[in-house]
């Protein structure tokens, strides 16, 4: 842990790795491998992520992102999507006039639907040619115009 600290690493981040080798030594003491399981105590973590960001906000955030992302993070803002889901989606999910999008590729492996706002059906709309993957996702973390934007408390 020290070492980790060292490195810069936060409490959060030494737990998931702290909770690894514990799951290891576990499988460890379960296969024979080992006749005890030591104990490990993990760091205390600071409180969770709170608010929320409001239109404002959003609006705030969406004149400074680049062209290419403004209709994946309205996705993601509107619609609650994960990210992973958002960049698997496809034209072919997509329906427009209804205004829903069908998401296959999900965190439970159970497909949905999800309605789209009138605003990122406009923003969609603009895509051309509408075949592919619906959202462009590149430079999306490395964009340096998204530093310092967060949502409040």
């Amino acid at each position: 842990m020290k070492k980790r600290k060292a490195e810069g690493a936060g409490n959060a981040v030494i737990n998931r790795s702290l909770s690894c080798l514990l799951r290891m030594l576990r499988i460890a003491h379960e296969d024979g491998k080992i006749q005890n399981v030591p104990i490990v105590r993990l760091q205390k973590e600071p409180p969770s992520r709170r608010g929320f960001v409001t239109d404002k906000q959003f609006g705030e955030l969406v004149k400074v992102l680049p062209t290419h992302l403004r209709p994946l993070i309205a996705f993601l803002f509107f619609c609650g999507v994960r990210l992973g889901e958002a960049l698997a989606v496809t034209w072919s999910q997509v329906d427009l006039d209804a205004g829903l999008v069908r998401l296959h590729q999900t965190k439970n492996d159970e497909p949905r639907v999800v309605p789209i706002p009138s605003i990122l059906r406009m923003l969609l709309a603009q895509i051309k040619p509408k075949v592919g993957p619906v959202f462009e996702g590149t430079n999306l973390r490395k964009d340096d115009r998204l530093r310092g934007l967060r949502a409040g408390p």
